[in-house]
């Protein structure tokens, strides 16, 4: 694991190799046979929509910021999930010759947590591939991007509730900042990661949109550390030991929308997670539901992705949010 990121199954140049691959195999067909040599051939069409799955999950697997917020966890359909804390109940007590001795034993807190199904359904015109008006790679890469502001709306989701205003941690100190104006101020931002840094935590990330990280800068940032590969990822660079990392929202022109966490436009929330996760992703595979088929009439092929997944904020005092005005 890079810096608490996943690693792709393969490189970003391999990626669009195999796009291109696809591409030429299914215009092979197209010209020289049409939609009809397309749907005699379910053989290729497996083959095409297994590999733009493929290639859809590493480029996700790249941005995936999930593994800065939480402990990745598998599981398998069927099984019920219960998570199990260990709590240190033992303490040193003053000996007392002839009396029975008092007797400590670790305790254990049990969590258990809920999933919910998903998909990313595609459809590709097949008229506009033919045509050379779209390549399958612009589908994967927007696919690619609509997992990414999934994951990222499910995760801070979650850990934006665990961190409601008047949280606090066990030092009775708030885990949620009301910042004073519209850009972050440098106590504002001092103060989460003094909290953090006190109770032991280390390997901090300051994640937020790339507009509301900009005044960190101003704070003599070092940016030393951010090399092509990091970047890429979105790491900026440190302050005061902390990664700083963004994901640029992307205007949704179809819905007229920015992204949002619990209705807090994203670009005024900023978050602040310990190098040690305080909450579990669970996934259930659910690769075996995948699927794909081709409606020759209109000329489309659909497939689609699903996962089942959910989070579970077992230590809430290991994140800090900051809203901005």
């Amino acid at each position: 694991m890079l810096m608490n990121f996943r690693k792709a199954s393969s490189t970003e140049d391999v990626r669009q190799k195999k796009l291109a691959a696809i591409q030429k195999d299914l215009l092979d067909v197209l010209d020289n046979g049409g939609v009809g040599a397309f749907a005699a051939n379910p053989e290729l069409q497996f083959k095409i929509a297994t590999l733009f799955r493929e290639t859809v999950v590493d480029g996700f697997s790249m941005t995936d910021p999930t593994p800065i917020f939480t402990e990745r966890r598998e599981g398998r359909l069927g099984d019920k999930h219960e998570f199990t804390k260990l709590i240190n109940t033992l303490r040193v007590v003053k000996y007392a010759p002839m009396s029975e001795p008092l007797i400590f034993t670790p305790r254990k807190a049990k969590y258990t947590i809920s999933t919910a199904m998903y998909e990313l359904p595609v459809g590709i015109d097949l008229q506009k591939i033919l045509t050379r008006q779209h390549e399958i790679s612009e589908f994967a890469d927007m696919s690619a991007q609509a997992i990414t502001r999934h994951y990222v709306n499910l995760t801070l989701t979650a850990i934006d509730t665990a961190c409601a205003t008047g949280t606090q941690d066990i030092r009775g100190r708030n885990l949620r900042t009301a910042a004073a104006g519209v850009d972050l101020a440098q106590a504002e931002l001092d103060g989460q990661l003094r909290r953090m840094y006190a109770s032991g935590m280390d390997g901090l990330t300051v994640f937020a949109h790339r507009y509301a990280l900009d005044p960190i800068f101003d704070f003599a940032a070092n940016t030393d550390n951010a090399n092509d590969e990091l970047r890429a990822r979105g790491v900026l660079g440190v302050y005061r030991g902390a990664r700083l990392v963004s994901v640029q929202d992307e205007y949704n022109i179809w819905t007229s929308a920015f992204t949002s966490i619990n209705g807090v436009d994203w670009e005024k929330l900023i978050f602040v997670a310990s190098g040690t996760p305080g909450a579990i992703l669970l996934e259930r595979d659910l690769s075996a539901l995948n699927w794909q088929e081709l409606d020759p009439e209109r000329a489309w092929f659909r497939t689609g992705v699903r996962w089942d997944h959910g989070i579970l904020v077992h230590s809430n005092w290991r994140y800090g949010v900051i809203e901005l005005a």
